[in-house]
């Protein structure tokens, strides 16, 4: 065997064997946040918004839902659309109620019984 071939294996062997340590930052984040998944389309049928509650760095937990929460859209003439929750965290419009129309300006209003969150999306 070859010098070049044997040192190429020995580096590839302690690479493998190198020991891997979990890095996990300490950061002044905000320890809950809300996270808003939605999409408001011109499409006939029922928009959805969903809303969950962040987690903190490193954590692998799975997404907790907002809940109880009161959602309205409102557009640039004045309306105002609440939304309904279906389940944990979704909220959806009432499609025979509201659909989105190009070129209209749309505001997302969440409010939540939590200390921290209380916010408007445009």
């Amino acid at each position: 065997m070859n010098p070049i071939t044997k040192v190429t294996i020995i580096l590839f062997l302690f690479i493998l064997s190198s020991c891997i340590t979990q890095f996990v930052p300490k950061t002044n984040e905000d320890k809950e946040l809300i996270v808003v998944e939605g999409l408001i389309t011109d499409q006939p049928g029922i928009n959805t918004i969903k809303l969950s509650k962040s987690l903190p760095l490193g954590t692998t937990n799975l997404p907790n839902p907002a809940t109880g929460c009161t959602v309205t859209v409102s557009d640039d003439l004045g309306n105002k659309f609440s939304l309904r929750e279906t389940d944990p965290g979704t909220y959806v419009t009432d499609p025979d109620v509201f659909q989105g129309t190009v070129g209209r300006q749309y505001t997302l209003h969440i409010s939540t019984n939590y200390a921290f969150y209380n916010h408007s999306y445009e």
